[in-house]
């Protein structure tokens, strides 16, 4: 994807992967569940340095662009997607299910925890009965200076079809 740019950088120069969350959907993307239910939240100027494709970036058949130059993945976005990204950005939050594919996102160079966090996503139940874990996130957040009060979610099935449109 990016040639050969990444092959003699540093582990922590690498392109990190993740999703977007274009619908603002408060439990995750839907279609990444399988990678794990919590999650970061970055913060804004992160997205100076990230790319993002309309799909797994391992199909051949996806394309990249930019937060500033993004024409090509929104012109393949169906109107479920494009309805639901526009809501989004006006705070409300919208089941990611109504997604034909998740976005994926690459971010390039280092994270920082500490300057590059904003918040940190917990399901509960990856928690539940587990203080210890919970313990070390805690002890994660105040080292790294991320707002400790953590978004809890449970995680339900999610919305019916009918509610993204």
């Amino acid at each position: 994807m990016f040639d050969k740019k990444y092959s003699k950088a540093a582990d922590f120069e690498r392109v990190k992967y993740g999703v977007i969350n274009f619908t603002n959907d408060p439990k995750g993307v839907n279609a990444c569940v399988s990678y794990g239910q919590s999650y970061f939240l970055m913060k804004d100027h992160v997205r100076e340095r990230c790319t993002f494709t309309d799909k797994d970036s391992s199909n051949a058949d996806s394309s990249i662009a930019t937060f500033k130059y993004c024409f090509k993945i929104l012109s393949k976005m169906n109107d479920n997607e494009l309805r639901a990204a526009f809501d989004a950005s006006k705070a409300k939050e919208i089941a990611s299910n109504c997604t034909a594919t998740y976005k994926e996102i690459q971010i390039h160079g280092p994270i920082e925890f500490s300057k590059d966090i904003l918040r940190i996503y917990i399901n509960k139940n990856e928690v539940k009965g587990n203080n210890k874990l919970l313990d070390m996130v805690y002890d994660f957040s105040k080292k790294n200076n991320i707002d400790h009060d953590f978004f809890w979610m449970i995680l339900t099935p999610y919305f019916d079809e009918n509610d993204c449109l």
